[in-house]
């Protein structure tokens, strides 16, 4: 029997003369040895997990996932998937398989699978935009890790939480969760990497250029000494757009390049098409809109399937961006408007003050000084939400210079 049997096999296997009493008996003998012949073939595909495979996988936990007496090959099966699973195409799909492991890992009194599966529920969550349960999750994770005394574990909910955090701008709470992990950690541990890499994303957004460089380097330096070329690139693409905002154009392209050579090489899709944002938006900073529509569409050919709301977010500004420099109006605005829907789906201001204010420029670039007025008041509106945002003030000054314009128009 080889992995393509896994669907007709649990579709309804033949059996020949059992009673009938022995069915459920004989479905789970099955269940299990295709449970196993699948936990195999994954083993064996190493990094790479085809959708072929991974279709095949689903199909088998659809099932797996209803038995207690299954726990123990699940559990080893979804263990191996959780370093493969941002490879694993449409995150959307495999949520709800963690999800559905967690009542049999407390009925198993499996703490530690419970702490990596809410672990993996909260990074999920984040991917896709669902924040609240982001954080609830990656909490979860941390009383649970924290219960079993395993301080890596815990380190490890605390510095996601603290990456989700800065993505919502709630700077000083992300600063003192990576404090609080690093005193769990020795001070050459790994995971103190991605602690200095969300302090250095703090910092960018404070406008401390050369402390968020420094905390950055930091961070790819230690990845560096461990071997974890993956994300050391992650360390490279964050020091490109801090090399963008200290006027040093030609090192930020270096390290985005740097950033996407290493992730094409590993073929890491996703973590390369963020990287083409950043750069993408870089080049429509530099009025280089062409440039800009290349990189940008490389990203979005990877995220639109994968439904990774955040970074769509992103992408879609930069798009509106881009096709204003091209002055290709209606597509500019298309594309603002699908960065508004999706940032809205996160209640991130900052992405939508950011977008709202791009596309109050496009109608006016445009002459069309009437329908660029609204977005400006939402923008107006939005930043009412967000008092202590370093960027406030540039926006609020955008406003008030860019509102009598529109009227004298």
């Amino acid at each position: 029997m080889v992995i393509a049997d896994v669907a007709p096999l649990i579709a309804g296997p033949t059996v020949v003369a059992s009673p009938a009493g022995d069915y459920p008996r004989v479905f789970r003998r099955y269940l299990l040895r295709t449970l196993q012949l699948t936990l195999d073939q994954v083993r064996s595909s190493g990094d790479i997990v085809t959708e072929t495979v991974q279709n095949q996988v689903l199909h088998i936990l659809d099932f797996a996932l209803r038995f207690d007496d299954a726990w123990p090959l699940l559990r080893e099966l979804l263990f191996l998937l959780l370093p493969l699973i941002e490879r694993l195409g449409e995150q959307r799909r495999w949520l709800p398989c963690f999800a559905q492991a967690l009542p049999l890992c407390r009925r198993a009194h499996d703490r530690e699978a419970e702490a990596r599966f809410t672990w993996t529920l909260g990074v999920l969550s984040r991917r896709l935009g669902d924040l609240p349960a982001a954080e609830r999750y990656l909490t979860q994770s941390q009383t649970v890790a924290t219960a079993l005394a395993d301080q890596h574990l815990r380190a490890s909910a605390l510095t996601e939480l603290a990456y989700l955090l800065q993505m919502q701008h709630r700077l000083a709470e992300a600063t003192a969760l990576i404090q609080q992990a690093h005193t769990l950690l020795p001070p050459d541990d790994p995971l103190r990497a991605p602690g200095y890499s969300v302090l250095g994303d703090v910092l960018f957004e404070e406008q401390q250029w050369g402390a968020a460089a420094a905390m950055t380097e930091q961070a790819i330096a230690l990845w560096t000494t461990h071997g974890q070329t993956l994300f050391t690139a992650s360390g490279w693409r964050g020091l490109a757009r801090i090399r963008w905002r200290q006027g040093d154009v030609a090192a930020a392209v270096a390290c985005y390049e740097r950033a996407i050579a290493c992730y094409e090489e590993r073929q890491e899709r996703v973590q390369q098409a963020i990287t083409c944002i950043g750069l993408g938006g870089l080049y429509a900073g530099l009025a280089d809109g062409a440039q800009a529509l290349g990189w940008l569409a490389q990203a979005e050919q990877i995220l639109l399937p994968l439904g990774d709301t955040y970074h769509l977010a992103m992408l879609y500004t930069n798009y509106g961006i881009a096709y204003r420099l091209l002055r290709q109006w209606q597509p500019a605005v298309d594309a603002l408007q699908k960065s508004l829907a999706h940032s809205g789906e996160l209640n991130d201001f900052a992405r939508q003050i950011n977008s709202l204010t791009e596309l109050a420029t496009v109608y006016h670039e445009w002459g069309k000084p009437t329908l660029a007025q609204q977005p400006l008041t939402q923008a107006q509106n939005a930043l009412n939400h967000l008092p202590d945002w370093p960027d406030a003030m540039h926006y609020q000054t955008v406003i008030a210079q860019m509102m009598p314009a529109l009227l004298e128009q």
